[in-house]
C-alpha cells in the first residue's frame, strides 16, 4: 500500500533533479564568453559626443599584430551598438568584417535615429566587437554618446 506512493516521491524527486541540473548547465552555456586579450578597441573615443548620421569609426590594436589568432585565421568579426550598462536596452548588430579587413582599415557605421531610447538618454553607448572561433570572446569600446 505504501509502495506505489513511495515509488511516485521518488520518480517526482529524480525528475526535480535532473530539471535543476539541465536549467544550471543551460545557465553555464547562456553566458557571453570571456572578454579578450587579443583585441583591444580603441576608437570611438571614451567620452565622445555623435551626432545621428554621423559615421563612428571602429578602431583597435590587434595584440602582436598580425600574428594574432585572428588575423591569422581571418577571423569574421562582428559589430554591436549597445548601452552601456549590464543588461543593455539595445544590442543591435551593426554590420560584419573579416579581421585581416578590420586590421587593415578598421570598420564604420552610421549612428540611426533608431538607436537613441527617450527613457535612458542620460546612458553612454558602447561597441562590442565579438568573435566566434577556437579564441572566442569580445572587446568592448569605451562609453561614448549620441544625440540628434
Amino acid at each position: 500500500m505504501y509502495t506505489p506512493s513511495f515509488i511516485k516521491i521518488l520518480v517526482i524527486a529524480l525528475c526535480a533533479i535532473a530539471m535543476m541540473v539541465t536549467m544550471s548547465s543551460t545557465a553555464v552555456l547562456a553566458r557571453p564568453p570571456p572578454s579578450s586579450p587579443l583585441l583591444d578597441i580603441q576608437e570611438p573615443r571614451a567620452g565622445a559626443t555623435y551626432s545621428v548620421q554621423e559615421i563612428i569609426h571602429v578602431r583597435a590594436v590587434f595584440k602582436d599584430g598580425k600574428k594574432n589568432p585572428l588575423y591569422k585565421d581571418n577571423t569574421k568579426i562582428d559589430f554591436f551598438i549597445q548601452k552601456f550598462i549590464a543588461m543593455p536596452d539595445l544590442n543591435e548588430h551593426v554590420g560584419s568584417i573579416s579581421a585581416k579587413k578590420f586590421y587593415e582599415s578598421g570598420f564604420e557605421f552610421p549612428i540611426l535615429e533608431s538607436y537613441l531610447i527617450p527613457t535612458q538618454t542620460s546612458r553612454p553607448f558602447r561597441v562590442r566587437a565579438h568573435f566566434d572561433g577556437p579564441n572566442a570572446g569580445y572587446d568592448d569600446s569605451d562609453a561614448f554618446y549620441l544625440e540628434k
